[in-house]
């Protein structure tokens, strides 16, 4: 069964959220002098992530599946988990707090884990039903993944 266009593209967000975590782990280990390209590509990756579902995708599936609105609020709080995670990930960073850095992107890689598979498993199964217009899912997600077209003025 074909996946549905903006389920593809979430679940690609899902592993390029884990790519980048581990990427960034994967710097902190190696003693590299910091920089902030790394960890600004994953806060990036994750955030546009988390930008997408909580701006677009989870009021309207809250409209149109009020039976998964539970799930839905655990999602988010698990949001707002990733960007206070990605917060002190990032003060500790630049304090030269490599140790400590890397504890907590353990912490936030397992909480994605189970999180994506949550999403994947409750939440992608009810995106056509939540975004049953073709047009507009090519405009959003046209180009492989979100992207936001500013309205004319």
């Amino acid at each position: 069964m074909p996946q549905h266009p903006i389920s593809e593209s979430l679940f690609r967000d899902h592993r390029l959220c884990e790519l980048a975590l581990q990427g960034l782990d994967d710097w902190l280990a190696s003693g590299s002098p910091i920089v902030r390209h790394p960890l600004a590509a994953c806060s990036i990756a994750l955030l546009r992530h988390i930008d997408t579902e909580e701006n677009v995708l989870f009021p309207r599936l809250r409209s149109a599946c009020p039976e998964i609105e539970a799930d839905l609020d655990r999602l988010g709080k698990d949001h707002e988990l990733f960007r206070d995670q990605l917060w002190r990930i990032d003060t500790l960073v630049h304090a030269e707090e490599r140790d400590e850095a890397r504890r907590l992107i353990a912490e936030l890689r397992r909480v994605l884990l189970a999180h994506n598979q949550v999403e994947e498993t409750i939440v992608f199964p009810h995106i056509a039903e939540a975004l049953p217009d073709p047009e507009e899912v090519v405009r959003l997600f046209g180009g492989g993944h979100f992207r936001m077209i500013p309205q004319a003025a």
